[in-house]
């Protein structure tokens, strides 16, 4: 059965908030992680960077469930707009409510291979990175290798960095999308409360 098309509109708006909540912890948890990252490759101190690398598995348990959070959010949002798109909405809005459900379908899907990806990716390396940290203490007298495990290291943070960065962008393409189906919810409770005005008046 389909519902109402003002209380799908409200449905969609308090889903839309949510959601956008969601994916601004997600975004904050990523920024931790890559600060993190940049605190590892200034520490000089062997131990402490190992700390700050446990810090940082810690926080990525963080991302996994905001993302998994987001995931269930946005399932809701895309549920609402097929609802709303039953609901005998006007040809222009119907296009822009598909179009919406179209580009979240494409974030949501791109969302969750990046995160369960990285999520397995950023954890091996981050144990590599805790393992180079013990090596450095441990060849502390031996400068060739300290000097490989150090180039090794900084190639690792800075891969490991750029796989955030990746995923950052694609949280914040997330949260535009979002952004614009409130703008496009705002717009339907404008038409529907104009529409009350009019048949209130006839």
């Amino acid at each position: 059965m389909v519902k109402e098309p003002g209380k799908v509109i409200k449905i969609l708006d308090r889903d839309t908030h949510k959601a956008v909540g969601r994916v601004a912890a997600g975004y904050k948890f990523v920024l931790e992680l890559y600060n993190d990252l940049e605190a590892i490759e200034r520490e000089k101190d062997t131990q402490k960077a190992i700390k700050e690398v446990k810090k940082g598995i810690m926080i990525l348990r963080w991302v996994g469930r905001a993302e998994a959070k987001i995931d269930k959010a946005e399932k809701k949002i895309l549920a609402d707009l097929a609802e709303l798109q039953q609901t005998g909405l006007p040809a222009a809005l119907r296009t822009d409510n598909l179009k919406l459900a179209q580009q979240l379908a494409v974030a949501e899907a791109t969302l969750v291979r990046l995160a369960s990806t990285f999520r397995g990716k950023i954890k091996g390396e981050l144990q590599e990175i805790m393992t180079d940290e013990a090596l450095l203490e441990e060849y502390q007298e031996n400068i060739d290798k300290t000097q490989k495990i150090q180039h090794h290291l900084a190639a690792l943070c800075n891969k490991t960095k750029e796989e955030l960065k990746e995923l950052e962008r694609w949280i914040g393409t997330t949260e535009q999308i979002l952004r614009s189906i409130t703008g496009f919810g705002q717009t339907l409770k404008r038409l529907q409360a104009g529409n009350a005005v009019m048949n209130r008046a006839a």
